[in-house]
């Protein structure tokens, strides 16, 4: 349970005397000044422990002095952490041992992201004396204070924020002075001229890449476990206006006020919310290019936990009667509820009619406003029109299902003691029905007793524990059937072609299998003995493998892989635009299959092609058998997506 609050304010208007190519903001100090407020009124219970660092005070050197002192120095799994920068942000070369680990969109670019410290571009006596704060310096941060056990907010309202990091344009320009009020948050990149280990342009913090590379020949960028919610994507820009007399962040002006008004609010809808709220505010509407919001969750961070506990909002029996609500919009004419097929949500047109909702103006209380029907499924989303009542579509709602979902599981429930917290036919849930005694066979089965309960497969165990805490087995029986039908899920009605998208499995640089056409599952089988392959840091033999892909269509499509094992973890390996008629890709960088233990193994590869961008957290999940995992305008494109399914068994000889 959290028990305290540690949060690192940076903002920076005003920048050294003597710097160059810097413009001064006027809406980074009154954006760290409402977030202290908002953190002190919504989260007192926390005793929020507070540092500020403005202009002058926020130097390279301070800021990450007051990181290491007031963040990791006062951690603990007790404690949530924020890092909250709001100020300029900017590109600079990459170093070429950072460039294998970039995507190929990122590639066309190679850069890295930077944010600007008081000092960065000062020049004194003919002489740079300090540098930026480059994204991989904030890895090796976020990385030490992660690895006390808190919970890591990182919120960034800058320029290329997308990865960690506000350039005027003529467009722009023009831009800004039909909104005079309107600032970019972007400063153009510069190179430091430093002596420079080979294969780096810069040296980073402590040496700690450089001491890697020289060890092992290779360095890695460290993924502590937090969540990121930046001001736009990599490649865009973030923007300054007035609102109410003062002068904000756009992005840290709708953050902090979606934040004020559901101080509970899960992070996913947090951002959902802030995301749609930016794209459509009136004050960004003549930026020649947009401002998107991005939000990542890294190293098993719980994206739909709560901002106040970053927690599972489920935690009580009287959760599991609460079903769960989705944003509702109205966009492009039409009401769309945030639940699409991606996402589990059947697309079959013979099942729409059974899809409904009701409509709230609360995400959490508060009575039916109206009633819905899904009359379209898209990948993301699906499309609705009212049943019973009507809304203001300048206003955003909550929508709960209100019927059970044709793809729901039927699960046995065998509980002879009546441990269960809440009787069955009033539990809710949109992946399952619980059928107590049932004469019939069931794919799952849920037993349960007074002092453990089992989770079975076909009359198989797949998951057990000796423990009293039911609503803990509702969650994981929920995980278990999320992971199967995200693995299932297929477009039939897709107008994409599966043979534009040629899906290779290598080996240890041998081509195992390639999938063309398939949609189901392609399996494909791999022995090893021990000693055949080679030995990991672990010193553990493993299986090495890499997976390509290819875009032969006629349109920019993304491609998102997903792994799935066996003990119900989803990473996702892969999510990048391919530009069309691509050359071959790859899609996953030293990857491999350990050799030690069970006698067989098996995992799912699934490549996800789509006209949209998707959203990393709305897939990943950890692993049932612990609490980390292993290691607006712009859509004019029609929705769609198609998918194609690898199983890999290893087996040990």
């Amino acid at each position: 349970m959290i028990k305290n609050l540690h949060a690192l304010l940076v903002g920076i208007n005003e920048h050294h005397p003597q710097s160059r190519d810097v413009d001064d903001l006027k809406g980074c100090i009154n954006d760290i000044d409402a977030f202290e407020a908002l953190l002190l009124e919504n989260y007192a219970q926390l005793d929020p422990n507070i540092c500020k660092l403005s202009n002058e005070q926020a130097t390279r050197d301070n800021i990450i002095h007051h990181f290491r002192s007031h963040l990791t120095a006062n951690a603990n799994e007790q404690s949530v952490v924020f890092f909250y920068f709001s100020g300029h942000g900017s590109r600079q070369a990459v170093s070429k041992v950072f460039q294998r680990l970039m995507s190929y969109s990122e590639k066309r670019y190679l850069k890295e992201e930077t944010l600007i410290c008081y000092e960065s571009r000062a020049v004194v006596d003919d002489k740079w004396i300090g540098k930026d704060l480059a994204d991989k310096e904030m890895a090796i941060l976020i990385e030490e204070v992660a690895k006390k056990g808190s919970q890591v907010i990182v919120i960034l309202d800058c320029c290329h924020s997308g990865s960690g990091t506000r350039y005027l344009s003529k467009k722009e320009e023009q831009a800004t002075e039909q909104t005079p009020s309107l600032a970019i948050r972007e400063v153009k990149a510069r190179e430091v001229s430093q002596k420079k280990p080979p294969g780096f342009k810069r040296s980073y913090l402590d040496g700690y890449y450089e001491k890697m590379f020289e060890k092992t020949g290779k360095a890695t960028v460290p993924q502590g476990k937090h969540i990121l919610m930046s001001a736009c994507r990599k490649n865009q820009l973030s923007s300054e206006y007035t609102f109410d007399g003062e002068r904000r962040g756009v992005f840290s002006y709708y953050l902090t006020k979606i934040l004020k008004a559901y101080p509970t609010i899960s992070f996913d809808q947090l951002f959902t919310q802030t995301r749609n709220q930016v794209i459509n505010a009136p004050a960004l509407q003549h930026k020649s290019d947009p401002q998107i919001p991005q939000f990542e969750a890294y190293g098993g961070f719980d994206a739909y936990s709560s901002v106040v506990s970053a927690y599972p909002t489920m935690t009580n029996a009287s959760d599991l009667t609460q079903k769960k609500r989705y944003l509702m919009k109205y966009e492009n004419s039409q009401w769309h509820i945030i639940l699409g097929a991606l996402h589990g949500l059947p697309a079959e047109e013979q099942e729409l009619e059974a899809i409904n909702w009701n409509i709230f103006a609360e995400e959490e209380e508060g009575e039916c406003l109206a009633k819905a029907q899904t009359y379209k499924v898209l990948s993301k989303s699906n499309v609705v029109r009212f049943i019973e009542g009507r809304l203001d579509t300048n206003k955003h709602f909550w929508a709960e299902i209100s019927s059970l979902l044709s793809n729901a599981a039927e699960v046995s429930l065998v509980d002879p003691y009546d441990c269960l917290p809440i009787p069955a036919d009033e539990l809710v849930s949109s992946l399952f029905r619980f059928i107590p005694y049932a004469t019939d066979p069931t794919e799952y089965t849920l037993m349960v007793d007074k002092a453990n309960y089992k989770i079975l497969r076909r009359g198989k165990v797949v998951y057990k524990e000796q423990t009293s805490n039911y609503t803990q087995a509702i969650h994981k029986l929920e995980q278990i059937l999320q992971w199967r039908l995200l693995l299932e899920q297929t477009n039939e009605q897709s107008q994409l072609h599966h043979m534009s998208f040629p899906l290779l499995f290598e080996v240890a640089g041998q081509v195992s299998t390639e999938l063309l056409e398939a949609q189901d599952f392609v399996k494909t089988v791999i022995k090893s003995k021990k000693g055949e392959y080679f030995q990991d840091e672990r010193r553990e033999w493993v299986v090495p493998f890499e997976i390509f892909a290819q875009n032969n269509s006629e349109q920019d499509l993304y491609f998102t892989l997903l792994c799935f094992s066996t003990d119900y973890e989803i990473q996702v390996f892969y999510n990048e635009l391919i530009s069309k008629k691509s050359a071959k890709i790859q899609l996953t960088e030293e990857k491999g299959f350990s050799t030690e233990g069970a006698p067989e193994t098996i995992d799912y590869f699934k490549l996800i092609v789509s006209t949209q961008r998707l959203d990393n957290y709305r897939f990943e999940q950890r692993s049932i058998e612990e609490e980390k995992t292993r290691s607006s305008k712009l859509l004019s494109l029609p929705d769609d997506w198609i998918a194609k399914t690898l199983q890999v068994v290893i087996e040990r000889e």
